[in-house]
């Protein structure tokens, strides 16, 4: 068994993002991953990795125009912990606002998710898709980002061979899919990344069957943690922590905004 660290883990959050973003290391003070064609994401396009530095000032005002100039709003993710404090009222001097706090769980690979069956929902098949246009097709419908459709595609391709493309779809519809996720492994753990469902779909318990698809296929990955993160907002907290995850770490995204929508 391999010893699983939280930098471990941060690394595999990382890795991922870097498949969909380009990386700039800023005065060696912070990451900075960008995709100017992910407009108004605040998963892949941000800043992290923030050292309290002493070029601290001059690696966010970089940050800044970066973003400013690409049409980016700027999103800085921090671990909520105390050493952070400091770090976290800076930004906010700065003008920086709290866009929500995310959470980081785990379950390791020998426990079994299991979903409430008092509650059955609507009966799907879930498969793993060789091909990604389906599974392009519906991540954009779920999270209604049509127009990152071609990016989507061609970040999808190009790393086909290091994801696992997972769909849900009813029976007697193949090829009408109503959720999707993907899963990568690295450092020896699995993320489970893109989790989405068509609205008219929704809390039908579709994500949840979609979990416990991800966990069991993750133990023929060979991983030792299924890891998973879920903003604050969506309230879907208490539901990985009823299907046995654990929380390893919860960080605050600020925002600058540099964009009104």
């Amino acid at each position: 068994m391999v010893f699983i660290t939280d930098n471990h883990i941060e690394d595999n959050e990382n890795k991922f993002c870097s498949l969909w973003t380009t990386f700039q290391r800023i005065d060696d003070c912070a990451n900075l991953f960008l995709n100017n064609k992910l407009g108004g994401d605040y998963f892949f396009n941000r800043l992290n990795n923030l050292q309290f530095c002493g070029k601290i000032e001059h690696t966010l005002d970089k940050a800044s125009e970066i973003c400013s100039k690409n049409k980016h709003d700027l999103y800085v993710h921090i671990p909520y912990t105390s050493n952070n404090y400091p770090l976290i009222a800076l930004l906010i001097e700065r003008g920086f606002r709290l866009f929500d706090r995310m959470y980081v769980l785990k379950i390791a690979n020998h426990l079994h998710v299991t979903g409430d069956r008092s509650r059955p929902g609507l009966h799907i098949n879930i498969e793993v898709q060789k091909e990604s246009e389906l599974w392009v097709r519906v991540f954009c419908d779920s999270f209604s980002v049509s127009t990152w459709k071609h990016e989507v595609s061609k970040i999808i391709n190009r790393n086909n061979s290091n994801l696992a493309l997972i769909i849900a779809h009813i029976p007697e519809k193949p090829n009408n899919p109503v959720g999707c996720m993907l899963l990568y492994k690295f450092h020896n753990i699995t993320g489970l990344y893109c989790l989405g469902t068509l609205k008219p779909f929704r809390r039908k318990g579709i994500a949840t069957k979609m979990v416990e698809f991800a966990a069991s296929y993750e133990r023929q990955m060979n991983s030792e943690f299924l890891i998973v993160h879920s903003l604050a907002n969506e309230n879907t907290v208490n539901i990985y922590r009823n299907l046995g995850f654990e929380t390893v770490a919860v960080k605050v995204i600020l925002a600058s905004r540099f964009l009104r929508y």
